[in-house]
């Protein structure tokens, strides 16, 4: 019974050295090495804080995305907007993603950007400053999920859409801005 042992320790080794042998022309650790993913950033966002971002960004058009994890039309528009910055970034248009999650889900948000390589901000409602926020960036708004608003590069509000856009409704709105 012990050299049935043995020899199945013996065999469970010699596996798991191959397994992690190198490969030929491979530099030692290469097998393990795994590119390091830059940690995303989703900040907190309230009245002042936006006001503040909209002011750093004149000179750009500002695509702001009103969003939530748990809304199904907003998880489906979301590949879109990557799409659409990853384009329009170099010809001058910034987009923030503005999450109205719970702030308990902030986890969540952060799991959901990154999943989508978003690389434009990201933020979370401020749970003391939603009203305030909604106050500023459009006094009518209702809070309704996904909303969208254009502005250009002066920081004035030039369009609104309440609900799920494709590529063309965005472009539709976006081009005329560039």
């Amino acid at each position: 019974m012990r050299i049935i042992l043995l020899y199945a320790l013996l065999l469970m080794s010699f596996s798991s050295a191959r397994l992690n042998a190198e490969e030929p022309g491979q530099s030692p650790g290469a097998k393990d090495a795994k590119p390091e993913a830059k940690p995303l950033e989703v900040s907190i966002i309230n009245a002042r804080k936006f006001s503040e971002t909209l002011k750093k960004l004149k000179g750009k058009i500002v695509v702001i995305n009103m969003w939530a994890t748990w809304c199904v039309p907003c998880r489906k528009e979301f590949p879109i907007l990557v799409q659409l910055y990853q384009q329009y970034k170099s010809r001058g248009m910034e987009l923030l993603a503005i999450s109205n999650d719970d702030f308990q889900n902030l986890e969540d948000v952060k799991d959901f950007v990154r999943e989508q390589h978003a690389q434009f901000p990201a933020f979370i409602v401020d749970p003391d400053g939603a009203n305030d926020l909604r106050e500023a960036i459009y006094p009518e708004w209702t809070g309704g999920l996904p909303s969208t608003f254009f502005f250009d590069r002066h920081g004035d509000l030039k369009g609104k859409i309440l609900g799920m856009l494709d590529r063309e409704e965005f472009e539709d709105r976006i081009k005329p801005l560039l």
